[in-house]
């Protein structure tokens, strides 16, 4: 935006959280890829989504912030994971993670740490 704002827009079956917003990685490597960009953090991120609710369509627009602090763990993380992919190195995510499913994981049937028990995504059909 031209306020200097970077938006995330999702679909979504719950109102995400102010915690969400805040703690969301995405946001984080767009406030990033923002600064390489333009030289400064972006006035804020925003998690705009559009939920799906019983009672019908909502929109729920989340405000926050990323800092210097932030932003370089998440440039650091970022490198850490690029060094870790070159060596073939790849860890396993918790399985309660909705994409440690047969649904959203190509290997979730070969992976050695996927548990059938805590795939709650392919089971909900």
């Amino acid at each position: 935006e031209k306020n200097g704002t970077v938006r995330d827009t999702k679909t979504a079956g719950r109102t995400p959280s102010q915690r969400d917003a805040d703690t969301s990685e995405q946001l984080s490597i767009y406030a990033a890829a923002y600064k390489m960009a333009k030289g400064v953090l972006p006035s804020a991120v925003q998690l705009d989504a559009l939920v799906n609710l019983k009672r019908g369509p909502r929109a729920a627009l989340i405000p926050s912030v990323r800092n210097e602090r932030q932003v370089s763990a998440t440039i650091e993380a970022m490198g850490i994971a690029n060094r870790l992919f070159l060596a073939g190195i790849f860890l396993p995510t918790n399985p309660s993670n909705w994409f440690c499913s047969i649904r959203h994981c190509g290997y979730a049937r070969t992976c050695r740490f996927y548990v059938p028990e805590a795939d709650k995504a392919s089971t909900e059909d």
